[in-house]
């Protein structure tokens, strides 16, 4: 299977009775696989033909002598998770985040004071904000060695800031979402793998 999109429940008519649709899987000869509802149990729909529908391309499906039409919804994710902390420093926590990285193999390659930036290009008042880019040396060495041009969407972005009510944020990327785009069941595996690294930073925090 490449990928798996969940519907949630979709009611169609078909054959004179109403079905529900659960999801739709994409296997790795293009061929679709659909879950459904039908009454108690559960039955699975055979790709027909992808057909174009008033400009719009479309799934044709069928069951016995019926047949529906359907549209593929990609299911999203969140590009990013974060944890608020109240009543602290924000060069403290900053030192926290970095030291949690390198605990987790993260180097931090990159350090972009957004304050200051924006102050000197833009005369624009920002909050304390800092981008930190981060890279896990292994994993990013496995996803290059599968996916050259990944190192597009390299370091992985880590960022400090300050919010109005003077509580700090620490948010990470979701590289799994970010990399979704590149189609690669190998990519997303390990960018799970590196979430899960992430997110342990975030617990630190509480």
């Amino acid at each position: 299977m490449v990928a798996s999109y969940e519907l949630g429940v979709v009611s169609y008519e078909l054959g004179g009775y109403s079905i529900n649709i659960l999801s739709v899987e994409i296997n790795s000869n293009d061929s679709f696989q659909i879950s459904v509802i039908e009454n108690s149990g559960k039955s699975e729909f055979r790709l027909f033909r992808k057909i174009d529908c008033y400009g719009i391309n479309v799934t044709q499906c069928f069951y016995g002598n019926s047949y529906f039409c359907y549209q593929q919804i990609p299911e999203t994710m969140n590009y990013y998770t974060s944890k608020t902390i109240a009543k602290a420093d924000f060069e403290d926590i900053k030192m926290k985040v970095i030291d949690a990285l390198k605990t987790e193999g993260f180097g931090v390659l990159t350090e972009i004071d957004l304050k200051t930036t924006m102050k000197k290009k833009l005369d624009k008042d920002y909050l304390p904000h800092t981008i930190l880019g981060a890279c896990n040396p292994v994993y990013a060495d496995k996803v290059l060695q599968i996916e050259p041009n990944i190192s597009t969407m390299l370091p992985c972005n880590v960022t400090i800031k300050e919010l109005k009510n003077g509580t700090i944020e620490v948010a990470t990327i979701n590289p799994a979402a970010a990399m979704g785009s590149v189609n690669n069941a190998e990519i997303i595996e390990l960018a799970k793998e590196v979430q899960a690294k992430l997110l342990k930073v975030l617990e630190g925090f509480g």
